[in-house]
């Protein structure tokens, strides 16, 4: 009996001194929102009234318009890395994939890179804004009119 306590009193203590050292190396981390770690992605499309633009997206997601007159008949379109994201010629679907496999292994990913850069990731403020269900079309005046969303 006397063997016992004596190896209940050493995992107790074993377990002290890695949480401390595991608190102490965690002190030194940053810690970064989820928004930091991402990145935007960005696709140049040329349409024309003959090749017009057919995007796609869900209802949830935001689609914001910048103009800029000396891209003629070019479209610029730029979202977040976290969206499904699928073109075919001048066809693009852009869906929300929050619960799908694909963005669970990102920020599981996400998550991993931040350790090894000494960054701990947080994703608390992941649903308050919704900054990354933005998608930014610029384009100029003239070439607006030959995008079709259907929402």
């Amino acid at each position: 009996m006397k063997k016992f306590f004596i190896e209940i009193g050493i995992s107790i203590v074993m377990i002290a001194i890695g949480a401390s050292l595991c608190f102490f190396e965690l002190t030194g981390y940053d810690h970064v929102y989820h928004d930091e770690m991402f990145e935007q992605k960005t696709v140049i499309i040329d349409i024309d009234k003959h090749h017009p633009l057919r995007l796609k997206v869900d209802d949830d997601l935001t689609i914001q318009y910048e103009y800029d007159e000396s891209m003629k008949n070019q479209v610029e379109i730029r979202y977040d890395s976290l969206l499904n994201f699928k073109q075919n010629d001048h066809t693009i679907k852009i869906k929300d994939s929050s619960l799908s496999f694909r963005t669970w292994r990102q920020y599981y990913e996400m998550f991993f890179d931040g350790l090894r850069e000494h960054k701990i990731v947080t994703f608390n403020r992941m649903y308050d804004d919704d900054d990354f269900e933005v998608i930014t079309i610029t384009c100029s005046k003239e070439a607006k009119q030959w995008i079709e969303i259907r929402q």
